[in-house]
């Protein structure tokens, strides 16, 4: 083995074990955040008080996510902390913005169709995946400090850890591959039937955004596709009973990707086909051991959440 490959598969380890950090800090961190709120707000300690309180009160999450990103922000390096939170190739433009909302509402209704086949498909077996797409929706809108970390703090840190972090750390080993990679650890931090894809497909899109653009742009669409597109629709539609909405935004969603596959599926195709992903980097990097911990963390998490119909 050559010092070059030898330093790509430490590189991509890095980059693995970066999740894993994150992932661990995170349930952990929630199970002791809830109980130091139980503690102050004075009530009974249960492993049923600490699982309600986990699902509905966001001040845990928030918590456990801001030491998780602390954690890894303190094991970068100068330059890696700059790079991420400052390397972009290009400015953002009003009509760059424009096609980065026309994509994550295409996104939305990818992942609809996805849902929907998913479903099918498990029905014809018995089972379903409804409880968890449905509880997975719900999340931030069970309370104020939930929103608040669904669709603001949650964004903000995922992006650090993902697009900042894992991205910058595989960037040496080629741009599309540390979006792919990045995309991939990402998918499988969410562990849900419905999320998991969704969550791949935004992960490129965002990783796209990070690296041309710089992650604050990242950070400001993924903020938008949680607060705006999923807890807002869900407020107003619930809220303010205007049912209609839903529809107008699945035809919005069906414009916006006819209109971006006729505008703009070419450039796409020819920036993905310049360059391509060296097929042995990317399966050396899709095999490291904490990517593999990974797939069994996102695995055992959809294996869980579905029941028989």
């Amino acid at each position: 083995m050559g010092e070059r490959e030898r330093q790509m598969r430490r590189t991509m380890s890095k980059a693995g074990w970066g999740a894993i950090v994150y992932i661990i800090t995170l349930n952990v961190g929630v199970f002791f955040a809830a109980l130091l709120l139980l503690f102050l707000r004075g009530q009974a300690f249960s492993m049923q008080a600490i699982s309600s309180l986990a699902l509905s009160d966001g001040w845990a999450y928030m918590l456990a996510v801001v030491v998780g990103v602390g954690i890894l922000i303190g094991f970068s390096n100068r330059r890696l902390r700059h790079q991420y939170l400052h390397a972009h190739e290009a400015r953002m433009t009003l009509r760059a913005g424009l096609v980065v909302i026309a994509a994550l509402l295409a996104v939305q209704l990818i992942t609809e169709i996805c849902g929907v086949g998913i479903e099918t498909v498990l029905n014809h077996f018995g089972l379903s995946a409804l409880d968890q797409m449905r509880e997975a929706s719900k999340l931030g809108v069970r309370s104020g400090s939930m929103m608040l970390y669904a669709g603001l703090c949650g964004p903000i840190c995922e992006e650090l850890v993902f697009r900042g972090f894992i991205l910058r750390c595989l960037q040496p080993l080629g741009t599309k591959l540390a979006i792919v990679v990045s995309a991939v650890l990402f998918a499988c931090a969410h562990g849900n039937v419905i999320q998991t894809p969704f969550a791949f497909i935004t992960g490129l899109l965002l990783g796209y955004i990070a690296v041309h653009y710089g992650i604050k742009w990242s950070i400001a669409a993924h903020i938008f596709n949680n607060l705006g597109l999923s807890i807002g629709l869900q407020l107003l539609v619930k809220d303010l009973h205007l049912p209609f909405l839903t529809v107008a935004l699945t035809l919005l969603s069906i414009a916006a990707l006819i209109w971006l596959v006729v505008r703009y599926g070419r450039k796409a195709l020819a920036w993905w086909q310049a360059e391509r992903i060296h097929r042995g980097n990317l399966m050396l990097a899709l095999s490291r051991l904490p990517v593999i911990i990974m797939y069994a963390y996102a695995l055992a998490m959809i294996v869980g959440g579905i029941q028989a119909k």
